[in-house]
């Protein structure tokens, strides 16, 4: 179920190019249990609903994803469900 059970991928915009391929996009989801921010540090659950700008990239070789990169503003999702001070205190 995870800190948002409802999450949602909005893509925009998909690149390719050889081997790589970059998705745009948007997550969103409500934040209903605790977030794990870093091993042994969990910000409690707030209830508010976040959306933010995301980009994926990804690298494939014989059929097989070698790597994949996920981006996204991490400052503006804390902000969004109240958490930035959490982090600084």
């Amino acid at each position: 179920m995870g800190p948002f059970p409802d999450y949602r991928a909005e893509p925009q915009q998909k690149h390719e190019s050889g081997n790589v391929a970059i998705d745009e996009g948007y997550t969103s989801g409500t934040n209903t249990a605790p977030l794990t921010v870093a091993p042994g540090k969990e910000l409690p659950a707030t209830g508010k609903h976040m959306r933010t700008r995301t980009c994926d990239v990804v690298t494939v070789e014989n059929g097989v994803i070698t790597r994949h990169h996920f981006y996204y503003d991490q400052a503006e999702a804390l902000g969004q469900l109240g958490l930035l001070s959490e982090l600084t205190t």
